[in-house]
């Protein structure tokens, strides 16, 4: 194991700064090692062995962390503890309900994180944006472009953005051309 240098923090100060960011509910939880008997449970309901079922316990606790996501979870028992599909579909069953599912309960009593509402989604149409329209000195402005045909009632519309007119004589970043006559701005 190569020496930290100064710069990078340790496990352990990294496993500090990950536990002041997790909700209370999951902090205390991780604290009081409390998925160490469901991790044990579920090794002997699933027969696994002793390395299988450590590997089991350290992707929970990963995954409780937010450090990893159930998809490399799922990844990790198939890979690292060599069980099978079948097995870890039915792991991540398990621990979902023995779990995350009591967890997130808690902290909806506690206040800690609303229910979640179901919401119908609705489409949001915006209106084609208009371009700006630039007006060189003598000519005409380009006409204002046609708004389509309001939405139906009960679908939100965006409101379209104004049109931006400039007008300017000359550009004051063009060198004149011998032949152009030079304005005095």
């Amino acid at each position: 194991m190569e020496p930290t240098t100064q710069n990078e923090p340790t496990l352990d100060e990294s496993l500090a700064q990950v536990m002041q960011t997790l909700p209370p509910v999951i902090r205390k939880y991780l604290a009081e090692e409390r998925y160490t008997p469901i991790a044990r449970e579920l090794m002997a309901k699933y027969q696994l062995r002793l390395d299988q079922g450590g590997i089991l316990e350290r992707e929970i606790m990963l995954l409780l962390m937010g450090i990893e996501t159930p998809d490399e979870f799922m990844k990790a028992l198939g890979n690292e503890a060599h069980l099978s599909a079948d097995t870890v579909k039915r792991v991540t069953n398990d621990v979902n309900e023995m779990i995350f599912i009591p967890l997130r309960a808690k902290e909806e009593r506690q206040g800690m994180m609303p229910a979640p509402e179901p919401v119908a989604p609705s489409p949001i149409v915006s209106a084609p944006t208009p371009r700006p329209t630039i007006t060189i000195s003598g000519a005409e402005p380009a006409p204002a472009p046609e708004m389509p045909a309001p939405e139906p009632e009960g679908v939100p519309m965006l409101a379209p953005a104004p049109a931006l007119v400039i007008s300017y004589q000359r550009d004051p970043y063009r060198e004149a051309v011998e032949d152009e006559p030079v304005d005095e701005v």
